[in-house]
């Protein structure tokens, strides 16, 4: 199989499960190809990076930034050209900026898409205004694909303030792995 990791950031929560479920993944002997953002990096990125190029897999910085600008049509257009050419099975998104990048790429060419939003963030203290706009773009956004949320509180929110069927969604805990949570402390 051919995945597509789509995320933005590439540090902290976000980036440790992606970093573990492309380990995962790889391990199993799928193609993991990666679209992230050198914005938010970490060193950790920067090693998950050099291993997808020693693999041979499209490696795709978008350059982007948690808040929406006009340089999101640029990673669009990148993603949008990762996905054509490579032409990967599943497109799986972390995060809000990654999930309306790679669910936007996966139904313009009509690849499986699958969105983690690793919490809402309509879920958080945000301005209402903010709340509007992130949780109006959720509401548009999730027929798209299927979501995976993390406990059963993200789902709730999905379904009862997005209005996330429950046929679109499902729950997978977030899984810890302790040698990746505890290697930098070392």
């Amino acid at each position: 199989m051919r995945c597509l990791q789509v995320f933005e950031p590439g540090v902290d929560g976000v980036f440790r499960h992606v970093e573990g479920l492309t380990r995962f993944l790889v391990e199993r002997g799928h193609n993991v190809g990666l679209a992230y953002s050198s914005k938010r990096g970490s060193a950790a990125l920067e090693s998950l990076v050099a291993k997808a190029k020693e693999r041979g897999v499209p490696v795709v910085d978008m350059k982007v930034g948690n808040v929406p600008c006009l340089g999101d049509l640029r990673a669009l257009q990148l993603l949008a050209h990762t996905v054509k050419s490579w032409k990967p099975d599943v497109i799986h998104s972390h995060s809000s900026k990654a999930g309306v990048l790679g669910r936007l790429a996966g139904q313009l060419f009509g690849v499986p898409t699958f969105y983690t939003a690793h919490a809402y963030y309509g879920m958080g203290q945000i301005s209402k205004a903010a709340k509007l706009v992130f949780d109006s773009v959720e509401r548009v956004l999730g027929p798209l694909g299927k979501t995976i949320n993390i406990s059963a509180d993200e789902a709730a929110f999905a379904c009862d303030v997005l209005g996330i069927a429950a046929s679109q969604q499902a729950i997978i805990p977030n899984p810890t792995d302790p040698v990746l949570l505890y290697r930098d402390w070392e």
